[in-house]
């Protein structure tokens, strides 16, 4: 660990395709967490698989950090092609871009005629949102090529103005 962090937890879902976290931090804070966080006494630790798909992501990442910089590139184009139709997000490089509709039967329309051009965009709505402001959720992905964030905007555009 370096800087002014004790402990650092990380997810493995989102970044790195797995599921789970981890807790990092020093040999000793390691221990005191096992011996005496009591969150963690009985839980199960994520099996096998999980942790071998999280171990080889992080090495993907480590050996194309390349990989970082496209995944945010290609979040700023989706932010800056959707404009102010996409809600501002946590940290304006997150490449999760959500963009109210407002009604859950129309954002599910919408999903459904995003899935039938081709784009998996996620509705959500209530109980996952509160009601009335359901909405569509993006997710920019270094995999994906810059006419596929120009085209999955181009067709929510569209699909919007109708």
């Amino acid at each position: 660990m370096t800087g002014d962090h004790v402990v650092r937890v990380v997810t493995f879902s989102k970044a790195l395709g797995a599921a789970g976290a981890a807790i990092c931090g020093a040999e000793p804070v390691r221990r005191l967490l096992l011996q005496r966080g009591r969150a963690l006494i009985f839980s199960t630790a994520p099996p096998h698989p999980t942790v071998a798909a999280a171990r080889a992501a992080l090495e993907v990442l480590m050996a194309e950090p390349e990989l970082v910089l496209r995944l945010h590139e290609r979040a700023r184009l989706l932010r800056l092609r959707l404009g102010e139709r996409a809600l501002p997000g946590a940290h304006p490089s997150s490449p999760i871009v959500a963009v109210l509709v407002g009604d859950p039967v129309r954002t599910m329309e919408l999903d459904r005629a995003l899935w039938e051009r081709g784009y998996l965009v996620q509705g959500l709505r209530p109980p996952t949102v509160e009601p009335g402001t359901s909405r569509l959720r993006l997710v920019a992905g270094a995999a994906h090529s810059e006419a596929e964030i120009e085209g999955v905007a181009a067709a929510l555009i569209e699909l919007l103005a109708v």
